[in-house]
Parts: C-alpha cells; structure tokens; sequence
C-alpha cells in the first residue's frame, strides 16, 4: 500500500449535480510517517470463546478488534466509521485508532459502508452520502454490531462510543439522533449533521466533540450541500447539541493546541459548553487552516479524541 493508499481510495466527494453526481476529487488520505505502509490490518479469528478479535456483522462483515490485553471484565467500545469512499481499515490506517485504543482497553469495531454505482463505500445519513436514494438503514446495522459485540464479548453496554470522518460524521451525528440511550458520546471529524433539526429528537443528550478545519472544501466548515440537502455548519451543529444537553449558550474559549502537524504554531481552537446536564459535554475543535484530511501529529488521537470519549458513560 503506498504512502497516500491507492487511488481506488484516495477521497473523492461526489457532489449531486441533477441526477448525475460530478465526482471532484479532494486530497488523499496522505498518512504522515509512511503509516499507510507501516499499517497491519487487524487479526481475525473465530468466535472461538476466547477474547480474541473476531468478525462479527453476517452479510456485512465487520471486524472487531481486541485491545491488547483483554480481560473478562466488561471494556469501552468504539465504533470507527470511514469517510465516503473509503474503508474501515483506510481509516483506521489514516487515524490509528486501533493502534491508540489497544494499550486504552477499549475494543474497536471497523466496519464498511454499502458501495454504491461509483463503486464508493457511503453510510445512509441524512445530508450524505446515500446519492442512489437506496434508502440503506445503517442505523439498524450500527448498533446490530454493536449488539452483537455486546454478546460476543466483555463490553460495557454503558460505554459506547461512535467516531466518524466525513460522511461517518454524519452517520455518527445520525447515530446520535436516533439511538442516543445506547450511545455514550460520539467525536465526529470533518463532517456535518441534518438541517431539520426537528427530524433529531434524542430520546436524552449525547455529549459531542466536533473537530473541523476552516480551510475545508469538501464538508465546508460554515455549512453547505452535496447534493442530497443543505448541511449546518460547525458552529450551528454544536450549539444545537449544546442546547439538548442544557448547556449554557456562551461557550467559552480554551488554550490553542498544535493538533496539525503541517500547519505552523497551536492552530487548533476548543470551544467548550459548559454548565451542561450531568456527565454531558459539548465541544467544538476549529482547526484554523485545517483541510478535510487534517494531517494530525502521532500522538493526537489517542488523547485529544479517545480519551475525551472514555470520560463518558451512559
């Protein structure tokens, strides 16, 4: 696998353009190290009753990563959802999530999206990226796999979390909407929720952490459409979930931090909703100059995104 992955899954977006999609390609997934090369696709085996790895998902297979020392008491689980057109394993490749949760205790599902004409993986969410209209339900599929890792091994039905790029961000924010009882917090990079926000009525809030570059062409950081419905930008999205979660409406400011590692001094800006209901958080990362594919320095995941999720139970 070469340093920016394959062309077949550099990142294009195909935006709706009548009802022939224009694919305008954005920039690859380029992974800062040699990663892509250095990057070991999780092990699979059997249900074997072990602790072990597994694939899980039926007709939809997906993996589900053990964390390096497995023990038989109930662990976290994160749910890894690629951007449109990529993969699972693409994306654990560009963000090292499985790397960063094993030595964490936290399990990790990778699955993949339906492919669509364009031979484009996608999720079902509203705003992206299900261009056909397949209609797909993806949240019944989600948190099947999240069941079913449920039972197949010791996960704390309480921590659930979901993390998505793109096109996942959308699905993680839909995720949020319509199966928050199960959902601990979710982090989203890059990506958007639904306009209507009527058409969102969690069942209770979900804490939020949205980090998103100003210098985005492809899910504008201010908001935008791709074809399938307009999108609320970062600002908007985090005030709403704000207000689900009772926080105060003046956010405030914390330090700037270096999360980019192409971008010159601590470029990244939290905005961060306080006085929220018991356990939830809100907060918005703006990266000044970040694009769509940040190239984030090695040691920001872990901390900075699943660490910030751990905090959360249901």
């Amino acid at each position: 696998m070469s340093r920016c992955l394959h062309a077949c899954v550099a990142l294009s977006f195909a935006i709706g353009c009548g009802t022939s999609p224009t694919v305008i390609p954005d920039d690859a997934y380029v992974l800062p190290n040699d990663a892509a090369d250095a990057y070991v696709p999780p092990t699979d085996v059997g249900p074997d009753g072990g602790l072990g790895s597994l694939i899980i998902g039926g007709a939809r297979p997906a993996h589900l990563v053990a964390p390096e020392h497995p023990t038989t008491e109930p662990a976290p689980l994160l749910v890894l959802l690629h951007g449109y057109g990529a993969t699972g394993a693409v994306q654990d490749a560009y963000l090292g999530v499985t790397s960063a949760a094993g030595s964490r205790n936290l399990w990790v599902i990778l699955p993949d999206g339906t492919v669509d004409a364009s031979s484009m993986r996608f999720w079902n969410a509203p705003g992206c990226c299900d261009f056909a209209h397949t209609g797909v339900d993806d949240i019944a599929y989600l948190m099947g796999l999240v069941h079913e890792a449920i039972a197949a091994r010791p996960i704390d039905p309480h921590r659930v979390y979901f993390f998505g790029h793109s096109n996942g961000a959308f699905m993680s924010y839909n995720l949020a909407c319509h199966a928050a009882d199960e959902i601990a917090a979710i982090a989203v990079l890059a990506g958007s929720d639904a306009t209507d926000t009527t058409d969102c009525t969690p069942s209770m809030p979900v804490s939020v952490l949205h980090l998103h570059g100003t210098a985005d062409t492809t899910i504008a950081y201010a908001g935008g459409d791709v074809g399938l419905g307009a999108f609320p930008g970062a600002v908007a999205i985090t005030q709403h979930w704000a207000m689900r979660g009772g926080c105060s409406a003046t956010p405030t400011m914390g330090a700037a931090v270096d999360l980019e590692r192409l971008l010159p001094g601590a470029e990244t800006t939290p905005t961060i909703y306080g006085g929220c209901m018991a356990g939830i958080d809100v907060r918005l990362d703006t990266i000044a100059g970040g694009s769509h594919i940040p190239s984030f320095n090695a040691d920001v995941i872990g901390p900075e995104v699943l660490d910030w999720l751990l905090m959360h139970h249901r």
